[in-house]
Order: C-alpha cells, then structure tokens, then sequence
C-alpha cells in the first residue's frame, strides 16, 4: 500500500506515468536482488528457501478487494448531461 501510495504521488507531481514505472522497476530489482547479497558477501541472512502461505483470513479480503476493484474498474463512466 506505502509503494502504491508513492508511486500515485510519482505520477500525479509529474503527469506522467513512467517517473512510476521507473520507481516500480527500481524496487523490484533490489527486492529480487537483496536475498543475492547475502550469498555474494558469505553472510546468512532469514532462510527463504521454504514457501510461506499466506493465511486464508488475509488471501479471502484480498480477494474479495482484487475482484471490486476489477468490478469498479470495468463501470462504464458515467455521462454528464449537457447543458
């Protein structure tokens, strides 16, 4: 939610959407690439090498959010009469 937050500030300081693109792909680089670290220096850092599931009281509100927003985004906008 913090990410989304700073990237709608992105787009909305300099309309346009690729200063967020940018940011995206920056922070997903170093997410992916910050486990690597550990291995490159010889440190061992949190083993992530077992999957973690999600609890289903946080996948079933997530869900339920994913598909009203799919829902709200597929409303036709609507018209303004005309003077």
């Amino acid at each position: 939610a913090a990410l989304g937050i700073v990237l709608g500030w992105l787009c909305w300081q300099s309309r346009s959407i690729w200063p967020a693109v940018l940011a995206h792909v920056l922070h997903n680089s170093v997410v992916a690439l910050l486990p690597r670290v550990g291995d490159w220096l010889g440190m061992d850092f949190a083993d992530l090498s077992t999957p973690a599931h999600l609890p289903i009281h946080i996948v079933v509100p997530g869900l339920a959010i994913v598909v009203a927003g799919v829902l709200l985004a597929r409303r036709p906008a609507s018209r303004q009469a005309s003077p």
